[in-house]
């Protein structure tokens, strides 16, 4: 380990007020009679004048108290510094190599102004010119590591001046503020990212409900206007087709709805004890009118006991729907969707296979993605809005469940959802 100039007592106070407390005092000697002791830094011949960065020479011994200081200065986290009138470095204890990268022997001798942020530099050279006491604090100083880094300090010194007022110098401390600061700047963006989320939660469920009221009218409407129509005219399959669109619409805007309430209140789920036959039961009487229309044909086939969970009922009839609904939408036309439940050891298994179009390898691991569709293999007019899925990931995540896909082009899917059972 190198030696490290050691400076007294008046550096330490200087770099850390002690309130009116005294600090203990060495044992006094002249200035001179100090230098005879230690080994100048070059570039600095008249100790008697300015502030002395001293080394201590190997053959010189050091009192008790003296030894306890420079231990204390070498140890020390933050950055112990002297400067003299012309801006140059005098001294620096190990920490600056720690916190910087430069040693302590090529920089000192150096310009403060190489090393700080060429504002902050000003700063200083401004505070010095304005100093009304002796005491200087500066926050915020940027400063250049020798990898190019900019680190934060604050500034702590007290400020020599001599009989007629002239600068002689600066000892004080900086104090690495860097990883406070990126802290604080995650707070600010944590706080930011909050505010960002309430206010898109807010604006969800204002367009929930501002939506939902013109469709529920429009729906209204059409179901009065066809009462008047002749079902054998041509107008009847365009107020289907219009009836049709008006559903996607309320299934989009509910689906929305709910991911927002999920990624809000993830973790608030009524858990209870249920059995996920009955829970598989009612997602399946929830899409019979849609696989009638797609002329799918949705089987189930559950365990021969009940299968009994920690679940909450109305978001698992959710999972469960999202799941029925997207193998119906990815169906052919007499297509067939099957529905399994069983136990599998200390879990219980749901499975949802289709007999439909496939999903491609490459669009696998973003099928759970927010609005992901895979384009060529789901048509808009049956698909929505690329949001079931992503709701059935989540209210499985809330459930401590996986879920799972395989698939292969022309040959099917089958979804995968893995409970731990109960108690």
């Amino acid at each position: 380990m190198a030696t490290v100039e050691f400076l007294g007592t008046e550096l330490l106070s200087a770099a850390y007020p002690t309130s009116g407390r005294k600090s203990p005092q060495l044992p006094c000697r002249t200035l001179r009679e100090r230098a005879d002791r230690y080994t100048p830094v070059a570039h600095q011949p008249d100790l008697e004048r300015g502030l002395e960065a001293i080394h201590p020479a190997p053959e010189s011994g050091l009192s008790p108290d003296e030894g306890r200081y420079q231990a204390l200065v070498n140890h020390l986290h933050d950055i112990i510094f002297q400067m003299d009138a012309t801006g140059a470095w005098r001294f620096l204890n190990p920490a600056w190599s720690a916190i910087t990268g430069y040693s302590v022997q090529e920089t000192v001798g150096q310009q403060v102004s190489v090393f700080l942020h060429p504002d902050d530099y000003e700063r200083v050279a401004e505070a010095l010119a304005s100093a009304a006491s002796a005491r200087l604090e500066l926050p915020d100083l940027r400063c250049f590591t020798k990898s190019g880094e900019m680190r934060y300090f604050h500034l702590r010194a007290q400020v020599a001046h001599a009989i007629d007022g002239t600068l002689r110098g600066i000892t004080g401390t900086l104090i690495d503020m860097t990883d406070r600061k990126q802290n604080e700047a995650r707070v600010a963006e944590l706080a930011a990212k909050e505010r960002s989320l309430t206010l898109m939660r807010t604006l969800v469920s204002n367009l929930s409900h501002d939506l939902r009221t013109p469709l529920s009218v429009m729906s209204m409407q059409l179901s009065l206007l066809r009462r008047k129509v002749d079902t054998q005219t041509d107008v009847e399959p365009h107020i289907a087709s219009v009836e049709r669109q008006i559903d996607r619409m309320v299934q989009i805007v509910n689906n929305i709805s709910m991911l927002s309430r999920l990624e809000h209140d993830g973790d608030r789920f009524d858990l209870r004890i249920i059995n996920l036959n009955q829970i598989v039961e009612e997602a399946h009487k929830s899409t019979a009118a849609l696989a009638q229309r797609r002329q799918v044909e949705v089987m189930i086939q559950p365990a021969e006991t009940d299968l009994w969970i920690n679940g909450d009922a109305i978001w698992l009839v959710v999972l469960v729907k999202h799941l029925i609904v997207n193998a119906i939408q990815h169906s052919t036309e007499a297509g067939q969707v099957l529905l399994t439940t069983e136990q599998r050891g200390v879990q219980i298994g749901l499975a949802v296979t289709d007999n439909g179009c496939g999903i491609p390898p490459e669009h696998l691991p973003y099928i759970f993605d927010h609005f992901y569709r895979a384009q060529d293999h789901r048509p808009t007019q049956t698909g929505g809005a690329g949001l079931g899925l992503t709701i059935a990931k989540r209210i499985a995540d809330g459930h401590q469940a996986t879920i799972n896909v395989q698939s292969a082009e022309g040959q099917g899917t089958t979804f995968t959802v893995l409970f731990p059972a109960a108690g």
